[in-house]
Formats: structure tokens, C-alpha cells, sequence
């Protein structure tokens, strides 16, 4: 019931894609849930958040967090309540651009693939070539 009425907060919006920009700037789906929370149609602060989401705010820091011993992961049940109430599709965006390969540290990580296979086939080129200088 109390989530039924969190959404109820922000029933007069209509859910809206962020800039796909924003999303791809994220690095995991920790950073596409603050997206979310921050680019909410009404700003709430953590606590409010954490209130809504019927969680303490230590609960929600411990989600948010990358690392450290503490971490927590989100019930995925809490994807679409987040969403509801922040008015925008911030997560669902981020998993579909993830899926295609389109986020920028995806495409960082391809581009440090490529340049150590290149590093990799010039060392066995030259080794290549020393041989044949030597053998």
C-alpha cells in the first residue's frame, strides 16, 4: 500500500526517457539509479528517497555504494518504483544501452582491447623479425 501511494506523489507525470548522453555516461547501474533519483521530476533529497523506497538511508547509501564491505545490491522489484516516482526511465535506458554495447565505458574497454591486441601482435611481429635476423 505505501508503495501504491509513493507513486501515487508523482502520478500526474508522464515517465520520460533522459538523454541518452546521461545514460551513457554512466559506468553501472548504481550510477543510472542516482541518475534516476537526481533527475527526478520533484527533487528529493536521500532521506526522502530512502523514506519512499521504505528503507533506512543507510540501506539506500549501502546500495548506492560501489565498494567497501557494506555493499548492497537492489531488488530489481525497486527498478520500476524508483522510475515511477523520479518520472523517467533512467535505469531501463541504462540496462537496453548496456545490452547494445553503448555505453561509454563499454566503448573504453573496447578501445583498451583493441590497442593491447595491437601491442600483442607487434611484439610477435618483432620477435618474428629477430628471429629471422638471427635464426
Amino acid at each position: 500500500m505505501q508503495k501504491e501511494m509513493q507513486i501515487l506523489g508523482t502520478a500526474g507525470y508522464e515517465v520520460k526517457d533522459l538523454p541518452s548522453d546521461w545514460i551513457a555516461a554512466c559506468d553501472d547501474w548504481r550510477q543510472a539509479v542516482e541518475l534516476c533519483m537526481d533527475k527526478s521530476v520533484v527533487a528529493y533529497t536521500r532521506e526522502q528517497w530512502a523514506a519512499k523506497l521504505d528503507m533506512t538511508p543507510a540501506t539506500l547509501s549501502g546500495i548506492l555504494r560501489k565498494s567497501g564491505k557494506r555493499k548492497r545490491n537492489l531488488d530489481p522489484g525497486y527498478f520500476s518504483l524508483i522510475q515511477q516516482i523520479a518520472g523517467n526511465h533512467a535505469m531501463d535506458q541504462f540496462f537496453r544501452m548496456e545490452t547494445a554495447g553503448q555505453l561509454n565505458c563499454q566503448s573504453r574497454r573496447s578501445r583498451l582491447d583493441q590497442l593491447k591486441e595491437e601491442v600483442e601482435r607487434l611484439e610477435a611481429e618483432e620477435k618474428s623479425n629477430q628471429s629471422l635476423m638471427w635464426g
